[in-house]
């Protein structure tokens, strides 16, 4: 009795091995689909040298201006981890009370790794929780705390005899965050030392007594005139559009062309003729860098996880070169890390290791085993 036909039919592994044992082309365009799949994939392969860790821990800050720590406690604080208990995901709620301002931090279960809906449910609970503050109270502030480590860090640098200018290193240190965070990859880029800038109004006050106004009458009109809030949401069945009043200052003109209502009914006038406005640096700054005993301002790069470390710093390095060749005189640009350095040599040493691996096996096979055995074997590792 025949049986081949049967067991064909019976087995379609070995239908599938014969195949390939008499379709040479077959074994060779399924080795080369491997082969690209494997180079394809060591190609797009994220490079960096610390791994990711997924972000279990937020902050909450809410400012309560005018309340001491006790009020804060029971109208603010109570109130926000009454509803964030309802989040059982939370594996630990932490708060401290001051005058004027409430602290949170959350902290979710070590087995909770998809963590985007467990955030998004706790800001929901956020916003229902508005209603239950007092008045007075403001609207609490979400910080996810972001856990992962900066791909290229460097300082814009004074390095004059003269007192450092806050102001020059600023500019540039922002030039230099702009034209970094264009580049393909780059997830975020943080400035250290960075020493803001604020506008002062200076009043005359022979000028504001003789037009009936006072600084504290001053200051409510040109608050009330900087509306940073929406005006409402035009709903519709295809879309929501906010609504926006456009009277929102945005330049020192729009400051200096403030309207003040005097005593006078019906008469205005602008800030500038009462005051004189101007952008400055604050004094004292809020925060300091200091590189090699020189104040300086600091560039910190974080790079998208899904990117490879060493093509991103191929173009961030002609980028900071060509920065670095456009500073005036008297500023340099000190590189201070460059995890593309730690990372190839790990590669380096990787591919150092794999490759006396490699030549270990294919002596010890050759010396055993003979010749053939060797070539095939060593050219199956890979």
């Amino acid at each position: 009795m025949d049986t081949s036909k049967s067991d064909e039919i019976q087995h379609p592994v070995g239908r599938l091995a014969s195949r390939f044992y008499s379709d040479r082309r077959l074994i060779v365009l399924t080795i080369l689909l491997a082969v690209a799949s494997g180079l394809s994939s060591l190609w797009i392969l994220p490079r960096m040298e610390d791994p990711l860790l997924t972000q279990r821990a937020a902050n909450i800050t809410t400012l309560f201006p005018g309340a001491d720590a006790e009020r804060v406690e029971a109208l603010v604080t109570e109130k926000i981890e009454d509803r964030l208990l309802d989040v059982p995901e939370i594996k630990r709620i932490r708060s401290q009370s001051r005058a004027g301002s409430s602290f949170v931090t959350v902290e979710l279960r070590d087995d909770i790794y998809d963590t985007d809906p467990i955030w998004s449910t706790i800001r929901g609970k956020l916003e229902d929780s508005i209603a239950d503050l007092p008045d007075g109270a403001r609207r609490p502030i979400f910080d996810e705390l972001e856990i992962a480590a900066y791909a290229w860090i460097g300082a814009v640098v004074w390095d004059r005899p003269e007192p450092a200018s806050p102001a020059i290193l600023r500019r540039l240190a922002r030039d230099l965050k702009d034209r970094l965070f264009v580049l393909a990859g780059t997830k975020a880029v943080d400035l250290f030392g960075d020493p803001k800038e604020e506008v002062v109004v200076e009043i005359d006050p022979r000028r504001a007594t003789a037009a009936g106004l006072s600084p504290a009458s001053i200051a409510q009109q040109v608050a009330r005139g900087d509306v940073k809030s929406s005006a409402g949401t035009l709903r519709s069945d295809k879309t929501d559009l906010v609504v926006e009043v456009g009277n929102e200052f945005k330049s020192l003109a729009d400051i200096q062309a403030a309207t003040l209502q005097t005593n006078e009914p019906g008469q205005t006038l602008a800030l500038a003729e009462v005051a004189s406005v101007s952008r400055t640096t604050p004094s004292p700054p809020a925060s300091k860098v200091i590189v090699d005993g020189k104040p300086g301002v600091v560039v910190s790069v974080l790079l998208r996880p899904e990117y490879r470390i060493d093509q991103w710093a191929a173009e961030a390095q002609e980028v900071v070169r060509g920065f670095a060749s456009e500073l005036p005189p008297g500023v340099k640009l000190d590189i201070i890390m460059e995890q593309e350095s730690y990372v190839s040599q790990r590669l380096e040493d990787l591919a150092n290791n794999l490759l006396l691996g490699v030549t270990a096996v294919a002596l010890v096979t050759f010396l055993f085993m003979g010749w053939r055995s060797a070539i095939l074997v060593t050219a199956t590792l890979p």
